[in-house]
Order: structure tokens, then C-alpha cells, then sequence
């Protein structure tokens, strides 16, 4: 339980948001997927000759517009999650509007990467601590405004105490993505906005006093 707040009580404010703010989040998620797609599809179409993908100054091309699209897609629906999980309807005004809040976050993901990855070379167990630990990283930069090293740090003050809750809410979001197998990926549509705004409720509720 943390401050009072169950598993239970995260997913269901979740759904609640979600129905509540359908259209939006569907777009949102559609425009992730769609992202996505573009790019896979287009480094791997094959030349007429020699089959080879698309590399070189192209293919870095390609990936850096498809990182900074992400960029600004998944940091916005972070905003957005945790407006909607304050009680605000869901709205494309909230999205990222400068290039810093974009290199903050992708500063963010790229040290939360490494020390997830670290805790995979040392131990299994502590990448999972790690990762949970930092795992309100995006909601530090995308509230706050912090950057990407302040974030991790305010995530780690955020979760003291409270790691464990926040891993069972991993460890169930993680079982539903499981099953969205099952579902031939259009779960993708329900789980990503149902993900984001149950991680905005558990850090809402951890920084709100």
C-alpha cells in the first residue's frame, strides 16, 4: 500500500482515465505504433540488387527523426497521463514545445538505460531495484522540468520506502503486456495510455504533499 493507494486503486484511476479521455489517448498511441512502423519499414526495404538495408548516413538520418519523434510523443502522454490523473481533461497543449524538454528526457533515458544495463551485468536482482528505483524519471522531467540527471535523483527520493509497491505495479503492468499477446498487438492501444497513467497516479500520489 502506498500512502494508502493500492494496485487495484492504480489501475482502476487508470481506466477511468483512459475511457474518459478515449479519443485522445487512442491518437496518441496510434501515432506511436505509426512511428514505429514507418521507421522498421523503411530501414528495411531492400535495394533491387544487392537486398542490403538502409544504412549509412540514411539510415542515421532515420533514426535520429524517429528518436526525437518518440521523444516527443512519449513525453507528452506522460504530461498529459498525469493532467488527466489530476482531474484535467486530456489535451495536445501539454505536449513538449522546446528542444531542452526533449534533450532532458532523452538524457534521462539514456543514464536510466545505463544503470539499468549495469545492474544486468552485476546481478539480475539489482537492475531490478535500479529500475524501479529510477523509474520515475520521465514524470520528474516532464512536471518538474528537471534534468535528466536531477531526475533519477528526485525519482530515487520519490521512491524511498516505496520501491517494492512500485515493482508490483511493474511486475502487473508487465503480466498485462504478456497478454496483449494474445490479442494480435491491438492491446497496444489500450496498455501503452493504461501503463502511462498508472505510473502518473503512483507518482502523483508520492509527490503530491
Amino acid at each position: 500500500m502506498i500512502a494508502g493507494i493500492s494496485i487495484g486503486q492504480a489501475i482502476k484511476a487508470a481506466w477511468k482515465g483512459f475511457k474518459e479521455n478515449l479519443g485522445f489517448f487512442l491518437l496518441a498511441t496510434l501515432l506511436i505504433v505509426a512511428v514505429k512502423i514507418l521507421y522498421y519499414w523503411s530501414v528495411g526495404i531492400d535495394f533491387e540488387d544487392d537486398k542490403e538495408r538502409v544504412g549509412g548516413f540514411l539510415g542515421l538520418i532515420l533514426f535520429i527523426a524517429e528518436t526525437i519523434l518518440l521523444l516527443f510523443l512519449y513525453l507528452g502522454l506522460f504530461r498529459v497521463s498525469l493532467e488527466v490523473i489530476r482531474g484535467n481533461k486530456a489535451s495536445w497543449r501539454d505536449f513538449p514545445s522546446t528542444l531542452s524538454d526533449l534533450t532532458k528526457f532523452f538524457v534521462g533515458s539514456i543514464l536510466y538505460i545505463l544503470i539499468w544495463l549495469a545492474g544486468l551485468i552485476l546481478l539480475v536482482f539489482p537492475a531490478f531495484i535500479w529500475g524501479t528505483r529510477y523509474g520515475l524519471y520521465p514524470f520528474m522531467i516532464a512536471d518538474k522540468q528537471a534534468n535528466g540527471l536531477d531526475s533519477l535523483k528526485m525519482s530515487a527520493r520519490a521512491t524511498y520506502g516505496y520501491k517494492w509497491d512500485l515493482f508490483a505495479l511493474f511486475l502487473v503492468l508487465a503480466l498485462i503486456s504478456i497478454g496483449i499477446i494474445f490479442t494480435l498487438g491491438l492491446g497496444y492501444f489500450i496498455f501503452i495510455p493504461l501503463w502511462s497513467l498508472a505510473m502518473a497516479y503512483f507518482y502523483h500520489n508520492l509527490t503530491k504533499e
